[in-house]
């Protein structure tokens, strides 16, 4: 789903019109972004739930959310897109060390319940 708004909206504004897009109620879904820390090889997510600005949010063009849908026993799923960047980039670091120092260890698996992405589009 891509949506267009204003940098000056707010997540909350953003939420709502996710939602509406995708047939969700609001209380039901949660939005998260996804980045890397700078210095950081580790995604970390960022859960979308302020009244802060997209601009104040640090959200910029194309920027990829996750929303999240609470499932069945009104538990929140997780968010496994977060879960497999980074246990990629965790396997990609541990690879680097280990080819840095000589050694060999096992893969980091992950789990992936079902969540569904959306892109800002534009922000003007």
């Amino acid at each position: 789903v891509d949506v267009v708004m204003s940098r000056a909206a707010s997540l909350q504004v953003l939420k709502s019109r996710v939602c509406e897009k995708m047939g969700l109620q609001n209380y039901r879904a949660r939005l998260w972004s996804f980045h890397a820390p700078r210095g950081s090889a580790l995604p970390m997510p960022v859960l979308l739930e302020s009244e802060l600005t997209l601009e104040q949010a640090g959200l910029r063009t194309n920027q990829d959310i996750v929303v999240e849908q609470q499932g069945k026993g009104d538990r929140w799923e997780g968010v496994p897109e977060f879960a497999e960047r980074a246990r990629r980039a965790r396997e990609l670091y541990h690879k680097q060390k280990q080819q840095q120092a000589g050694t060999t260890r096992g893969k980091i698996s992950g789990q992936s319940p079902s969540v569904s992405s959306t892109s800002l589009s534009s922000l003007n």
